[in-house]
Order: structure tokens, then sequence, then C-alpha cells
């Protein structure tokens, strides 16, 4: 008898399958690169209106609030989930502050905001990790803060919502190919017109990013790093006498104006 009813049960089992288990949620990571590739654009330009509708945009929101990074496995899959984490956040303030009046937008600058007077970086704190961190203790004492992350790349990955500001990477940063992505953005940054001003092989425009954390790219706490800010940017310049003159100190770097306003892509 007993062993009808268990080829019994098994025949069940076998015609109607095991009862499902529930998928695991998405790693926070995962739901930014989906968002990322449907709602900013290759210039790094951010669809807000369509996050903020976007229900996936608020789960993504909780899940970092809870997430631990010291479940993953390295700490390059550390510091990928930190740059994310300030980039999706950073997205997640303004839209809980942007104008009701879409007309506004382009013109609006996330300088505007201001907590008991602190700026919007100083004064708006987030869940994140189990923590209450603003963006500011994530830039400066969670990632520059700790020796594991001090990579000065983080600059060109950091956005802070600004046009301005480098430009937003449509995709996720992932710890495997964290490396090649920050190597990609420095290069993005040297030679996208849009971002430097080239004068011959003598003068260089750049962003205000790089005069304001330059002891980052030559500081010995910093890897990598170079003995001058000419000589690291100078890895990621293609054309040979650019380069040169980078490294070699013959090159005047000068730094451009900084635009506030809202880094965000326009209608289609």
């Amino acid at each position: 008898m007993r062993v009808s009813l268990c080829a019994a049960t098994l025949g069940v089992l076998l015609a109607t399958g095991c009862p499902a288990q529930p998928d695991p949620a998405p790693h926070p990571s995962a739901r930014w690169d989906a968002l990322a590739r449907r709602h900013v654009d290759a210039q790094g330009r951010v669809d807000y209106g369509a996050l903020r509708d976007a229900p996936s945009f608020g789960r993504l929101v909780a899940s970092l609030a809870t997430f631990d990074p010291a479940t993953l496995n390295d700490d390059a899959a550390r510091l990928a989930f930190w740059i994310n984490a300030y980039n999706v956040l950073t997205i997640h303030g303004v839209l809980e502050r942007l104008p009701t009046d879409r007309a506004a937008w382009p013109a609006w600058k996330p300088t505007s905001i201001e907590v008991d007077g602190k700026s919007f970086w100083k004064g708006v704190s987030f869940r994140v990790a189990n923590r209450s961190l603003t963006l500011d203790a994530i830039e400066h004492d969670v990632i520059r803060g700790d020796r594991r992350f001090r990579d000065p790349r983080i600059h060109v990955a950091l956005v802070c919502a600004a046009r301005s500001c480098p430009p937003l990477l449509n995709r996720a940063y992932v710890g495997p190919r964290l490396d090649e992505q920050l190597d990609a953005r420095m290069r993005h940054e040297l030679t996208s017109p849009a971002r430097t001003e080239w004068r011959g092989a003598r003068t260089v425009r750049l962003s205000k990013v790089f005069e304001w954390y330059r002891a980052d790219f030559t500081s010995a706490a910093f890897a990598p790093r170079a003995d001058t800010l000419g000589a690291f940017l100078a890895r990621y310049v293609a054309e040979p006498a650019r380069a040169r003159a980078l490294a070699g100190g013959t090159c005047t770097i000068e730094f451009r104006e900084y635009d506030w306003r809202l880094n965000l892509r326009p209608s289609r």
C-alpha cells in the first residue's frame, strides 16, 4: 500500500510540477540597468518624467534602503553598488523636489534645494544599505573615506544631476566590468567636444570636477594615480601630441564654467 501511495504521489508531482518558488528580488544594479537603458540617453540626459511615473523606480529606491553591500563578492562590486546608489538617489531626491510645472524643469537647478540651511547634497538624507546617509556622506565618507574605494575615476561616474556634471552612464556599473567602465568614462570625458575643449595641443578646458578634486588624481592614497593631473589625464587622450603635452606639463589646463541646470532629456 505504501509503495502504491508513493507512486501515486510521484505521479501527481510529475503531472502538476512541484510548487513554484518565488524568484528572488532583482539585485538593485539589475533594476537600475533596466531603467537606465530606457530612460537615460546616450548623452547622459535623464527622462525625469518617465522615471517619476515608473513604479519600478520606486521599487529600486526601496530596495536600496535594505540591501547589504557586504554580501557582494568583492570591493569592485561594492564600489559599483555605491556609485549606482549615489546616482539613483540623486535622481530620487530631484524627483521629490521638482516644480509641479514641467515647463520650469529645463531651467531648474538642484542647487536651488535647501534644507535647514544646507544644500541638497548635505541636507537631504536617504535610506541606503540600512543607514541614513546624505549624498555628501556617500561620496566623501563611504567612497572617498574608505581606502578600498579610493579611485579618482569615480569623479566621472558620480553625477549630481546638473548639465555640467559628467554624463550619466545609461547602464549600471557592475563589479566585473567596473575598471573597464571607469576607463571608458574617463576617455569620453577627455575626448568628447561637449565635455572638453581643446585649443590645439597647448590649451585644454576641462570640467571643474577636475579642479575641485585635483588632489585625488595625484594623491598616494588613491589608485590609479599620477604625479600630475596632466599626466593622469594623458592616459585617456588618443591624440599623441595632446597626450604628450599633458604628460609633459606643456599644456595649459583651464576649467569651464559650471552649468547647474538640470541634466534633463529633451522631450521626444
